[in-house]
């Protein structure tokens, strides 16, 4: 077997790869430490990091993209894909003679729909057999994407709504989250049957089920299941902000940084934590969930029949 796991982000991932997938095999690669990523395969951080920097660089709360500003960015991103190919051919030859092969990363689905075809494509060209892609329900996964991005990381600072970070059909912004698009990617360079997209909510729902039907796909020789009662990198249940008050400064918005040292520097003196903490508490995600289920309800129907799930099941609609 020789099976790359693509995410989604905030889908066990971090879970997954500490307590179960690193179980199944020696030749276990992975993006989270402590595990080894290989360097013929970076093209993971690469591709979506250019993507990230054009959104930041064109304002995120613009919600705009021009179709120049969008071919040039997909110009520089077939570009990256052209100078991997030579690396991924590299990773398929010292790779050649290993028979179970099991790499793990949230970023190899990537930001958008165009990043994901470029790594579907690398990933076969590195002689990647199967793929493993578990989604979420569209609400519930920005929920708890976006607390992740803005609340615990901090990562494009608070300013930056759902409605802009995330890509809807009203903007050309953002991280892209209907998994229709991702899964016609991924079937138009994989045969349906080296593609197991399974949801999120079955681990919850039924671990077992879960663990067994990814067995029965990797084609383990034991049924190997992991304590699913432990818990990795949960959620903040809470929408609360907690930063500092030069965060409104200009140069400390767009520079994560310095945002970082601030609020180490302010939690050395609880006198000094009182003077400059702000807290604010944003509740942005609780007014658009109506609006995130309208957007992607049919288009998650499309996504059962083609994968052949119920997915009305796990309330995708």
């Amino acid at each position: 077997m020789k099976v790359a796991h693509i995410g989604l982000p905030k889908c066990a991932s971090t879970f997954l790869q500490l307590t179960y997938l690193s179980k199944l095999t020696e030749d276990f690669y992975s993006t989270q430490p402590p595990f080894k990523w290989p360097k013929e395969l970076r093209f993971v951080y690469s591709m979506n990091m250019e993507v990230e920097q054009y959104y930041q660089s064109v304002n995120w709360v613009n919600n705009k993209i021009t179709s120049i500003g969008k071919e040039k960015l997909n110009i520089r991103l077939d570009k990256i894909y052209q100078t991997y190919r030579k690396q991924v051919a590299i990773f398929a030859d010292i790779t050649r003679n290993k028979n179970e092969l099991l790499i793990s990363s949230e970023g190899l689905y990537g930001i958008n729909k165009h990043v994901n075809k470029l790594q579907m494509r690398l990933l076969k060209e590195a002689s990647i057999g199967k793929i493993i892609l578990i989604i979420r329900n569209q609400v519930d996964w920005m929920n708890s994407f976006w607390k992740q991005l803005i609340i615990k990381e901090d990562r494009f600072y608070m300013q930056i709504k759902p409605e802009n970070i995330f890509c809807f059909d009203y903007n050309d912004l953002g991280f892209e989250s209907n998994w229709l698009d991702y899964v016609k990617n991924i079937y138009s360079i994989y045969k349906k049957e080296e593609v197991l997209v399974i949801p999120y909510e079955l681990l919850i729902n039924n671990p077992n089920e879960f663990f067994n039907e990814i067995n029965k796909f990797i084609g383990i020789r034991h049924d190997f299941i992991p304590d699913y009662l432990e818990r990795i990198n949960v959620s903040k249940k809470q929408n609360i902000y907690s930063g500092t008050k030069i965060d409104m400064l200009p140069f400390t918005q767009k520079n994560i940084f310095i945002r970082k040292l601030a609020r180490k520097v302010m939690n050395l003196d609880p006198k000094l934590k009182g003077l400059l903490e702000r807290t604010e508490d944003l509740n942005y995600l609780n007014e658009m969930d109506r609006q995130i289920e309208g957007i992607f309800s049919e288009k998650n129907k499309r996504l059962g029949k083609l994968i052949g799930r119920d997915l009305s099941r796990f309330n995708y609609y």
